[in-house]
């Protein structure tokens, strides 16, 4: 049974320089990320490698990071800062 995903076209080098740099802030703010951070890079980099299926862009896996960002570390650092 085919799994559903949500695919958004961006120009090549946007999908590089957008997904590089989301990767970069995330994994400086959240260390608690590991698996989530992990699928991310994984497919990131599979993407371009240029080994990755057709019209593949990774925003499922960046999906699943920020829900973590809201759902797991955001209380945990506002905790912090109040």
């Amino acid at each position: 049974m085919p799994s559903s995903s949500v695919t958004v076209a961006l120009p090549a080098s946007a999908d590089e320089s957008v997904f590089s740099s989301v990767s970069s802030f995330f994994s400086s703010l959240l260390p608690v990320a590991h698996a989530e951070e992990h699928h991310f890079d994984e497919c990131t980099k599979r993407v371009e490698e240029g080994k990755g299926f057709e019209g593949e862009n990774c925003i499922e896996e960046f999906f699943h990071l920020s829900h973590c960002a809201q759902e797991c570390t955001a209380p945990k650092l506002f905790r912090k800062l109040v």
